[in-house]
Parts: structure tokens; sequence; C-alpha cells
């Protein structure tokens, strides 16, 4: 005796009697479907990374009456003895920057060591002095837009799948109906 097993793919017929070929164009929309839902998370990952990028472009945070500027470092960095509040060692470094009225020089303080002639970014008070420019801070705003982004695909996939599955439920109940009109005189002894 030969058995042979064979697996079930979803454009080909099982040949049983109960085998329909809605079964087939249904197990294809799941399979789409499917697919979508794992396109979907790469969808939200890139979202997620464009709102992150977004951020990022607005620049240094400025308040009211100050600007911002590209100082340039007139010498060396000099390090503190002791850590600032969040843990790191602040660096004193000497920067000049043109202002509309001329050169202007300060001191800023900085997280790192800079060395003499390298760009520092430096937002400028309205009395003239500088404070280092604080890159903008990036909140959860980027992993919640990922996540959201990958939720509502997954309820639109999950509602197109109901609809199919309805759609599909609707498909087989008239050709059980139709099937029913067809054998029902037979079964109940009405025919003749």
């Amino acid at each position: 005796m030969d058995v042979t097993h064979h697996r079930r793919r979803p454009w080909r017929s099982s040949g049983g009697s109960l085998a329909r070929p809605s079964d087939r164009i249904e197990a294809l929309i799941l399979a789409v479907l499917f697919a979508a839902g794992f396109a979907v998370v790469g969808i939200g990952i890139w979202a997620g990374h464009a709102t992150a990028d977004g951020l990022a472009r607005h620049g240094p945070r400025v308040q009211a009456a100050e600007y911002a500027a590209q100082a340039v470092a007139t010498g060396d960095a000099r390090s503190f003895a002791g850590a600032g509040p969040n843990g790191v060692v602040p660096w004193s470094v000497p920067v000049a920057w043109s202002t509309p009225s001329g050169p202007a020089s300060g001191s800023v303080l900085v997280d790192h060591a800079v060395a003499a002639g390298a760009p520092v970014p430096v937002v400028v008070d309205r009395a003239g002095r500088p404070r280092a420019a604080q890159p903008p801070r990036l909140s959860g705003a980027p992993v919640v837009v990922g996540v959201v982004t990958v939720l509502a695909g997954w309820l639109l996939l999950a509602s197109l799948w109901l609809l199919t599955n309805s759609g599909m439920a609707c498909l087989h109940a008239a050709g059980l109906d139709a099937e029913w009109e067809r054998v029902e005189p037979m079964w109940s002894g009405r025919s003749e």
C-alpha cells in the first residue's frame, strides 16, 4: 500500500467532496493578509524613524528672545573636577560667533571635549550670553507613532479578514440553500 503525504496548497483542490472552490480563494486572501501583516511591521518601523528624523531636524531648543548661532571654539576645552547634575563631566569652551552688530565671544559648557577651531552650536540670549545649544530631546513619540501605525495596520487587516470571511460565509450559505432546494424534494419524498 503506497501512502504518500501531500501537503495541501491553497491553489490546489484537495479533491474531497467537501472541498469548495471558495476555500482556495479564502486561503489565498488569508496568505496575502498574513504577508501584509509582516509588511505593516516594516511600515511601522519606517514611520517611527521618519518621526525621529523630523523631530531631530527642528534644531536646538530656542526660547523667546534667543537665537541660535554657529560659534567656533577659540581654545581647547577645560574639564571641571566633578560631574554635573546628569552625571556628565562639563567642559568649559571659549567660543566666538558673529552677530548682526559684529563679532562676539564668550564661554559655554558642553558635555564633551572640543578642540580649538571646532564648530560649537550655541544659543544666545537677549543679554548676549551664550549657552550650549541642546539638541532636541527625542521623546517617546517615534515609538508611539511606530506602534500605533502597526496596530492600526493590523486592525485594518483584521477587518479585511472579517469582511472576507463574512462574504465567503454568505456565499457558502447561498450555495447550501441552492443545494437544499435541489435535494429537498428527493429527501422529503415529494419528488416524482
